[in-house]
């Protein structure tokens, strides 16, 4: 396989959040009334969902940086900015993930913070429906990104199949 280009990289970035969030989405979806879920688990998944929403966020930003290189960067964050507007209403995410999802509640100055400061300041998603929501806007960003970027997100097929080629 030959090198992506770092829109191929972005875009296979993407993807890869994509995949997961349409992987949560499902199981999701396979379950009639999620208030029968055992809410520890129910919690736990959402947890996930959430870390993969931050990792959607993440690659956003940086897509942003290929504008230069592609005009159709600029027009597709144009066309999704509602569904990212909807994940950025919750100003604190950054820090929830920070000190909450992926690291052992300490701020950078190791200073010690509650799982539930983010949540309690309404600075990240404390009902599960809402973890839900925005693990969709994700799976729907990707879906248009895979439509907008059609030739560039099939080059990066290689490297997103599970083969040794």
């Amino acid at each position: 396989m030959d090198e992506l280009s770092d829109l191929e990289l972005t875009l296979w970035r993407f993807r890869m959040a994509g995949h997961e969030a349409t992987v949560v989405t499902r199981g999701f979806n396979k379950v009639p009334d999620l208030s029968q879920l055992p809410v520890e688990l129910l919690f736990g998944i959402t947890n996930h969902a959430l870390l993969v929403v931050v990792k959607f966020v993440e690659v956003w930003d940086a897509f942003g940086s290929l504008a230069k290189v592609d005009t159709r960067v600029v027009q597709a964050r144009r066309a999704l900015q509602p569904l990212v507007s909807r994940i950025q209403v919750w100003s604190g995410f950054d820090q929830h993930r920070n000190t909450t999802l992926a690291h052992a509640y300490l701020d950078k100055q190791g200073r010690p913070v509650p799982p539930w400061l983010a949540a309690r300041e309404l600075k990240a998603p404390t009902f599960h429906a809402e973890s839900i929501l925005l693990l969709q806007c994700v799976v729907l960003a990707n879906l248009s990104l895979s439509l907008l970027f059609a030739p560039e997100y099939r080059r990066t097929n290689s490297v997103a199949t599970d083969s040794d080629d």
